[in-house]
């Protein structure tokens, strides 16, 4: 397996053409970029997805500094409730939307 894993080189040229659309949306400012966040499903709901986030906003608070995420359609709501506003929408090739979102530093 190398560095992209197992696939056919279709799905490995779309997986390095998704990399570099996000590079190219990715705010140059200096930011907290958050890639993810994920909780079982049976533990959704619960608090757990939000006391994960709440050290990574204080530290972002407290030095100042935007906190930035990409969320899909379905994670977008948390990301609000969590003080995010979305920057735009992308719509992927032959895919969802995705949305680019910040949150400053409060």
């Amino acid at each position: 397996m190398d560095q992209l894993g197992a696939g056919s080189g279709t799905e490995r040229v779309q997986a390095l053409a998704l990399f570099a659309m996000f590079d190219e949306i990715h705010p140059s400012e200096p930011r907290y970029y958050l890639p993810f966040i994920a909780v079982d499903p049976n533990q959704q709901r619960r608090g757990v997805g939000a006391a994960m986030l709440a050290p990574v906003l204080e530290k972002c608070d407290r030095e100042g500094i935007v906190a930035y995420l990409e969320a899909d359609e379905r994670s977008r709501p948390f990301h609000e409730r969590n003080g995010f506003k979305v920057i735009r929408e992308v719509r992927l090739p032959d895919g969802p939307s995705i949305w680019p979102m910040e949150r400053p530093a409060q």
